[in-house]
Order: structure tokens, then sequence, then C-alpha cells
């Protein structure tokens, strides 16, 4: 595929190369005055016909060589994929085959836990099947399951005690806060009113003090009168 790309990228550069030179030389050409003739230049037409029909040509040749390509590599996929398809049936045959023949083949019938009476196991009577293990097999499917189940209920309850603790601490810390900002608003509520008694006193005083100046100057200037 990337060597695909490069020589189309080859191709472009070439192609664009080429124009460049035509056009180039078509400038000489327009702006030689000894070649210039006045009407239209018919060799000149005829060779832009020809290098067009090439390059038609060129491009045709290179989609059939594209779709020949294409063609190609569909073929190849479609074989990988049916070479694979062979490859997995047959491994799926191999393996039922055995598998039949391996359940035609008597079982072992003597007890999983046998007395110390019991006879030994004949293994002359018994299949390959009824010595091996498979992997779907769980013994412990039940004690497994129910250690689970209580991994999963342990689980459930410590996240609920947790989150119910995150709730409860959330709550508390809004509850401070309502508080701190209540307790602030007292605060400055205070201090305002403080401040407006401060303010009526000194108005007050200063007041006083204003009419008792006046009254003081009114006697000095009856007395001098």
């Amino acid at each position: 595929m990337v060597m695909l790309q490069e020589e189309i990228l080859a191709k472009e550069l070439s192609n664009l190369k080429a124009y460049r030179d035509r056009a180039e030389e078509r400038c000489r050409r327009f702006m030689d005055a000894k070649n210039r003739t006045i009407g239209i230049d018919k060799d000149y037409l005829d060779r832009q016909i020809r290098e067009k029909r090439l390059v038609q040509e060129r491009e045709k040749r290179e989609r059939v060589e594209e779709g020949i390509y294409n063609e190609s590599l569909r073929l190849a996929q479609e074989n990988a994929h049916q070479t694979h398809r062979e490859a997995t049936q047959k491994i799926t045959q191999s393996v039922t085959s055995t598998l039949l023949h391996q359940m035609s083949l008597p079982k072992n019938d003597e007890p999983l836990k046998p007395s110390a009476n019991a006879p030994p196991l004949n293994i002359n009577l018994c299949g390959t099947s009824s010595a091996q293990r498979f992997d779907g097999e769980d013994p412990h499917h039940s004690t497994r399951r129910a250690a689970q189940r209580r991994q999963v209920t342990t689980w459930w309850n410590t996240q609920t005690r947790l989150k119910r603790s995150a709730e409860r601490r959330d709550a508390n810390n809004e509850r401070d806060y309502a508080s701190y900002v209540a307790a602030e608003d007292r605060h400055r509520a205070t201090v305002a009113r403080d401040n407006d008694e401060e303010r009526l006193r000194w108005n007050v005083a200063v007041r006083d003090e204003n009419i008792a100046a006046s009254d003081a100057r009114r006697v000095r200037t009856d007395d001098e009168g």
C-alpha cells in the first residue's frame, strides 16, 4: 500500500513537471516575435491534442493496472480466508472426533469416595474421559458463588455506610457554615447598631455644644449692649 501511494505521488509530480514545461515552452513561443504569427498555431494545437491523447491513454493504463492490482488483492484475501476456514474446520473436526471417541469408551462406575471395602479401580474398564478434567468443570461452584454473594453484600454495606457517613458529614458542614454565616450577620448587625448609636450620641453632643456656645455668645452680646 505504501509503495502504491509513492508511485501515485511520483506520477502526479511527473505530470505537474510536464505541465510546467509545456507552459514555459508555450510562453517562450508566444513571447518570441520571430515565431509568433497571426492566427491559429496549428502545429502547437496538434501537439496539444497528441499530448492530451497520450495522457488519456496513460491514465487508462493506470486505471487498468489499478483494477488488476485490486482484483489480485481481493483474490489473495479470499484465498487466505478460505485457508483459515479450512484449517479451523479441520481442527474442529479433529476435536469433535476425539470427544466422540472418548464418549464411546466405558466410564468408571465406582463412587467418588469409595469405602474401605470397595474394590480397587479397574483402569482397563475405564475410558480416557473418566481420568481427565475439562476446563468447564467447577466442583466448588456453589461455595464460590456463596463467597461471591457474601463479598458483594459486604461491599454494598461498606459503600452504603461510607455514603451515609459522607452525607452526614456534608450535612454537618452545611449546618456549621449556616451557623457561621448567621453569627457573622449578627456580629455585623451589632457593630452597625453600635456605630449608629455612637454617631447619634456624637451628633447630640455636638448639637448641645453648639447650643451652649450660641447661648453664651448671645449672653455676652446682651451684656456688652
